[in-house]
């Protein structure tokens, strides 16, 4: 197996997880490219679209935060300045 294959299975678990997360949370989402593992979800408060990246943790517009808990902390909250 290449480094290559590692890094896509890697990226297809953490799709899978990010799945998991979100439908145990109730959080609306859009896988739009499972390779890349980027998803469109929206934030129960206000509707408001967030991209995510499973694969690295990003959370588009946010520098300071990374990862799937932090994300779903985000768009399962009641408030908040983001």
């Amino acid at each position: 197996m290449t480094d290559k294959d590692c890094k896509q299975n890697k990226i297809l678990d953490r799709v899978q997880y990010a799945i998991e997360q979100f439908k145990a949370k109730n959080i609306e989402f859009s896988l739009k490219n499972a390779i890349t593992g980027h998803f469109h979800c929206r934030r129960k408060l206000d509707d408001r679209l967030f991209q995510f990246w499973a694969g690295s943790g990003k959370i588009l517009g946010i520098d300071n935060l990374r990862g799937i808990h932090s994300l779903i902390e985000i768009l399962d909250s009641a408030g908040g300045s983001l």
